[in-house]
């Protein structure tokens, strides 16, 4: 019985990664694809129109960098933190702009297009949920690796 955790463990691990890595792998080509529009849509939203010019190019090779990190072992638990962190900050903002501004923009910038803002939120909620899973393991999982 204590094999069957472990593999479910690992194997689950390695699950949250394969989807985190489509995920960012996703957005980020999406983005650079489409760089002129997303650096517009980006100028348009509230608080950090100024940096859309730096935005356009950091957040995609931000997610990037956040997919490759997965490929190395040692580095997956930054890859986790990273993720998590990403996905907390794009949806404290998504809900920052949804309570605190006048004008909210639409929601055809992220990642899937077709989706609401409350849409977007409830995604990045699932995966942030991967994420922190993935954290978890973490530590157990070392012991088992070994």
């Amino acid at each position: 019985m204590k094999t069957f955790k472990i593999i479910n463990r690992k194997t689950s691990r390695e699950l949250f990664s394969f989807l985190l890595i489509t995920l960012w792998i996703y957005a980020a080509v999406e983005k650079l694809i489409q760089l002129e529009t997303f650096r517009i849509r980006l100028s348009q939203f509230p608080f950090i129109s100024e940096y859309a010019e730096l935005l356009a190019w950091l957040v995609p090779g931000v997610e990037i960098m956040i997919a490759l990190l997965f490929f190395f072992p040692r580095l997956k638990d930054e890859a986790y933190l990273a993720s998590f962190s990403l996905l907390l900050i794009f949806t404290v903002y998504i809900i920052a702009v949804l309570n605190l501004s006048d004008s909210i923009p639409c929601s055809c910038n992220g990642v899937l297009p077709s989706l609401s803002w409350k849409e977007h939120i409830l995604f990045n909620g699932g995966f942030l949920i991967l994420a922190l899973a993935g954290l978890v393991m973490s530590p157990q999982q070392r012991k088992y690796d070994q």
